[in-house]
């Protein structure tokens, strides 16, 4: 958080030296968009410590004073920051680049790709990412390590606007087993364990795609599955979820 004050306080100073030359409101937002989104983007995703709404704050007063000269606005914020096919400027919203930094962590917790950096980052947790920013399971040991408790606060506010049930991407096995048990070719998801009508394959047609389930393995998986039904499966992919399931090109 302190980097990130520091970098304000120099990026304020510059934007005070260039209010001396006679910019168009558009040259001054693509002085922002240039030279001072990039330095903030670094910065937040590099060290995804939590940033508080006051600050984001304290940024659109910069970017205020630089866009007026330091006089009363004279367009609102709303409409500055939105698109410019609805009429706007398309001013940065700093607020969702933050998000959109934070996904780029969280996406390693969905996709469950990487098990090697998994390991590292959640040796010490007792269940799965999959209990967390699907089952909304709390832990202390969870919440008390820095960086994954900022990044589980940028990850709950998006999720309340495009989750509402369970996503066909959780993994059930890994969910509910302590990492370091359970095997990388477990990550088994809803997409590949649920027939075209939502209902878990049989352990036959599981066993004949590869899945590899003892009894124990399947009672687990037959126990999760008719929790999960109660609350309904997100069958539909939204747009968002196919940028959070695509590559880190798209972000």
């Amino acid at each position: 958080m302190l980097n990130i004050a520091i970098t304000l306080q120099e990026i304020e100073g510059n934007l005070t030296r260039w209010s001396n030359f006679q910019f168009s409101m558009f040259d001054k937002i693509t002085i922002i968009k240039t030279f001072v989104v990039p330095r903030f983007i670094l910065l937040m995703q590099t060290i995804p410590v939590e940033i508080s709404k006051k600050f984001f704050g304290q940024i659109n007063k910069v970017f205020s004073k630089f866009l007026w000269g330091g006089k009363k606005p004279r367009i609102k914020w709303k409409l500055l920051q939105d698109a410019k096919k609805r009429a706007g400027y398309a001013l940065p919203n700093m607020e969702i680049y933050y998000q959109a930094a934070s996904l780029l962590w969280i996406k390693q917790w969905v996709t469950l790709d990487d098990k090697r950096i998994l390991d590292l980052e959640g040796h010490d947790l007792p269940n799965g990412w999959h209990a967390t920013i699907v089952y909304d399971i709390k832990n202390k040991v969870f919440s008390n390590h820095l960086i994954r408790k900022s990044l589980l606060k940028s990850w709950e506010k998006i999720k309340t606007q495009f989750i509402s049930h369970i996503p066909l991407w959780t993994s059930p096995m890994e969910a509910f087993t302590r990492p370091q048990l359970l095997d990388a070719d477990m990550n088994w998801k809803y997409k590949d364990l649920l027939n075209e009508e939502g209902i878990l394959k049989s352990k036959e047609e599981l066993e004949s795609l590869g899945y590899k389930t003892g009894w124990w393995a399947r009672a687990q998986l037959e126990s999760r599955y008719s929790k999960d039904k109660k609350i309904g499966f997100k069958r539909e992919i939204n747009q968002f979820e196919k940028t959070l399931l695509g590559s880190e090109e798209k972000f």
